[in-house]
């Protein structure tokens, strides 16, 4: 199935925290990355608030479910929306267009 991009923040928010899989590119190094994540989390901020707004950025904060067992104090992830590929949900493949 296809899935726009300016559809995906509201999408996986409304997946009313369900595990889901993602691929994107990432910002910092353009490498392709695959995450396993939710949205349903209670942020553990070491500051408090995070000193940027990520929904100005185009970011959606995660939990990536496989770094939360081995170091839950950093398993906390920004996900640039405008480099999403690919979303698996409730056992559907989405592929995101523009």
């Amino acid at each position: 199935m296809e899935l726009k991009q300016d559809e995906i923040r509201d999408f996986l928010t409304n997946l009313n925290g369900k595990m889901f899989g993602i691929t994107f590119t990432k910002r910092s190094t353009g490498e392709l990355r695959k995450m396993l994540a939710t949205t349903n989390f209670v942020s553990k901020l070491k500051g408090g608030q995070a000193s940027y707004d990520a929904k100005e950025k185009g970011l959606l904060v995660v939990l990536d479910v496989i770094a939360n067992r081995k170091t839950p104090e950093r398993a906390i992830r920004s996900i640039p929306l405008d480099a999403v590929l690919v979303i698996k949900a409730n056992g559907v493949e989405y592929t995101i267009t523009k």
